[in-house]
C-alpha cells in the first residue's frame, strides 16, 4: 500500500516492502511491458517511477485500497 500511495514519484527496488527479489524483479519487469512504471537510472541507482498511465491507475486503486485495509475482504462475501 505504501509503494502505491507514494507522491514522491521515484521508489528504489529497496523500498519495496515484504516480497523477494526474484518476484519483486518479475514484477517490476511485467509492470514496465505495460507500461505503468518506467526506470530510470542515475548517479543514485536505479529507481522506477509511475508513468502518466500508471498514474491513473493509481488514482483509481487508490480508494478501493483503503476502503479495504478498514472493512476486511470477509465483510463483502454473500451468505452461503
Amino acid at each position: 500500500m505504501e509503494v502505491i500511495e507514494n507522491k514522491n514519484g521515484k521508489r528504489n527496488f529497496n523500498d519495496i516492502p515484504k516480497s523477494s527479489s526474484t518476484i519483486i524483479s518479475k514484477r517490476l519487469k511485467d509492470l514496465m511491458e505495460f507500461n505503468i512504471i518506467a526506470k530510470d537510472g542515475s548517479s543514485e541507482g536505479i529507481n522506477y517511477e509511475l508513468t502518466p498511465l500508471g498514474e491513473r491507475i493509481r488514482k483509481s486503486i487508490l480508494p478501493l485500497l483503503k476502503m479495504m485495509e478498514l472493512e476486511p475482504l470477509d465483510a463483502f462475501r454473500l451468505p452461503r
